[in-house]
């Protein structure tokens, strides 16, 4: 039996304290419009697991809410331990592996910089994944000694169909939550700080139906477009179609959450809004700077930003959640105060903020021209960046952007806009 395991968010901020905890803290507490919500111990429903699920039956979930706890309840039959590797878990991940006693091995994948665990030699053996389909077709494929082949084209054969798209989320049947539905991957522009720019590439129907049938034992109100930046696939014209099929799966099912930028916003009709049941709409506004939005690439201006913002105040109970990225290097304590006072304007479309530190990861253009020279570089939840000159910009508006969010989450209203 495979052990999918997550490490619980409440472990990982067990330490944290300050505005930004009380904030998000304070966001899920009050629930907001109906349907907003998440599960007790992660921000979304981790789709690795659900992808590992749909391949391989004999796969459980453990959560990790305490290390002690975790090991000491580690099913017998447990034959491999499998982790999703983030900065932010990856110290918690290497002190269970450190002190695990039983017969099981390791599996780990995701993004970060795998030498992390290099030191791991007197500890079970641990093997490194860069896809769930390489740890798929692998872990199948250990199956040859119990099949046995004739010859080594049947084998190829039955490799190439191990892994199958799909999810199965019957591990996460008792919680409420925001499923997510991906109509395309990539996106067609080029920001400098994203990880998806380019290689736009829309998931055929056949799939997007799978990802809706795959929702049969979820309990939720919203689904979140997975989409990067909304509305470049020329699938999104089916959303339509995809609300009524998701409400056949669920007749709870209230609409979508959406994120893309500014320009691409505007170019939605609102019938198509409306007939689409578009509800929260995440802009990519990131800074309210033209010469920063220039410098980075991003398609967006502080005009098309105002166009955008202003079109939610005739748009009845859809909302403006934005985006914003604290860190870029240019920033100073007049642009940040650009931002605030853009965001303070529009006060009454916004029903929260969502607010990230800049991350420079290593596949993306910024990556390229900056290399991160510290952990902290790489880490989207330390202000704190190696490149900047001086850090008190930072994190004075780190403080007064964290300070507006309570303030707006304080005067919400459940339904229709601030007047």
């Amino acid at each position: 039996m495979i052990l999918l395991t997550q490490i619980s968010t409440n472990l990982i901020n067990k330490e944290e304290h300050g505005i930004h905890k009380d904030y998000y803290d304070k966001i899920w507490a009050s629930r907001g419009p109906e349907g907003f919500v998440k599960p007790d111990d992660f921000w979304e429903i981790p789709n690795w697991i659900a992808i590992v699920k749909h391949n391989i039956q004999d796969a459980e979930l453990a959560i990790v809410r305490d290390i002690d706890e975790y090991l000491n309840n580690i099913p017998e039959n447990t034959t491999s331990i499998a982790f999703s590797v983030l900065d932010a878990n990856k110290a918690i991940i290497k002190e269970i592996i450190q002190r695990y006693k039983g017969d099981a091995y390791f599996v780990l994948g995701g993004y970060v910089d795998f030498t992390y665990f290099d030191d791991l030699k007197d500890t079970s053996p641990v093997y490194i994944f860069k896809s769930i389909p390489d740890f798929i077709n692998w872990q199948q494929a250990k199956k040859i000694y119990q099949n046995g082949f004739e010859n080594i084209s049947d084998f190829h054969n039955w490799l190439e169909e191990a892994y199958t798209d799909g999810y199965d989320y019957s591990l996460f049947s008792y919680c409420e939550c925001i499923p997510r539905l991906t109509l395309s991957t990539g996106c067609s522009h080029k920001c400098k700080f994203c990880t998806e720019a380019g290689n736009l590439k829309e998931a055929d129907m056949d799939a997007i139906h799978r990802q809706i049938e795959s929702y049969k034992n979820l309990n939720f109100k919203l689904v979140y477009l997975n989409d990067k930046t909304f509305g470049q696939a020329k699938n999104h014209m089916e959303l339509p179609s995809l609300y009524k099929r998701i409400k056949k799966v669920n007749p709870d099912f209230e609409g979508f959450m959406i994120q893309t930028t500014t320009g691409q916003w505007l170019k939605f009709s609102d019938e198509y809004i409306y007939d689409s049941h578009i509800i929260f709409v995440e802009l990519g506004i990131e800074t309210f700077n033209d010469p920063i939005l220039k410098a980075y690439r991003k398609p967006s201006t502080e005009k098309s930003t105002i166009e955008a913002t202003e079109r939610f105040r005739h748009l009845p109970n859809v909302w403006l959640r934005p985006n914003i990225i604290i860190g870029f290097a240019e920033e100073t304590y007049e642009t940040y105060q650009h931002t605030l006072d853009y965001l303070k304007e529009y006060r009454d479309v916004i029903v929260h903020l969502g607010i990230c530190n800049l991350a420079i990861y290593d596949n993306t253009t910024l990556g390229e021209e900056r290399p991160a020279e510290s952990v902290e570089d790489k880490n989207e939840y330390s202000v704190k960046k190696s490149f900047h000159e001086d850090e008190a910009p930072h994190e004075w508006f780190f403080g007064e952007i964290f300070k507006l969010g309570l303030e707006l989450l304080d005067k919400h209203p459940k339904n229709g806009k601030l007047k």
